[in-house]
């Protein structure tokens, strides 16, 4: 797939319980942004599969939209949460819905 938008997340880094994002992209777009946990654990408490402990990848944890125009966005960093995010930013055509741009870094 080829992107017509260019995203840059030019920063991610952890600020107490916060996400501090900095992107660069077009004014003409607004961004969905999400805060990724690589991976999560939960233990299963009922049913079939009582006392499993199912692993999950790639859970979106928090998810925000950033304004044509705007740079900067916080997102709240889960207590529950691992070491390990990422932060994804999407281009979403406002006719077609077709994401148009992406880009993802690493929370530091």
């Amino acid at each position: 797939m080829v992107f017509t938008v260019p995203i840059t997340i030019t920063q991610a880094r952890k600020q107490r319980d916060m996400v501090e994002v900095a992107l660069e992209f077009p004014s003409s777009h607004s961004l969905t942004v999400m805060l990724v946990q690589r991976e999560a654990k939960g233990k299963v408490t009922r049913g079939e599969n009582a006392g499993a402990v199912l692993r999950h990848v790639n859970v979106v944890r928090f998810m925000d939209t950033v304004a044509p125009g705007s740079g900067t966005v916080r997102l709240p960093l889960p207590s529950d949460g691992g070491p390990d995010f990422l932060v994804v930013a999407l281009a979403q055509s406002p006719t077609t819905l077709r994401i148009e741009g992406a880009a993802l870094r690493p929370v530091e």
